[in-house]
């Protein structure tokens, strides 16, 4: 499954990516209730950057 953000971030408007990154947690959430972590899979640059410094 692709992330709804970077999706929504190749139409280079930054407005469209935001809504794209809130449907990545929407996503997320699903998930987590239906028993799946993807938080790691769905997480933005930034949050990944954060979990894993290089």
């Amino acid at each position: 499954m692709h992330r709804p953000s970077d999706e929504f971030a190749s139409l280079g408007i930054p407005e469209v990516t935001k809504v794209g990154e809130d449907l990545d947690r929407l996503v997320v959430e699903l998930l987590r209730v239906c028993g799946v972590d993807a938080s790691e899979t769905f997480a933005t640059n930034a949050e990944h950057t954060r979990l894993h410094p290089a």
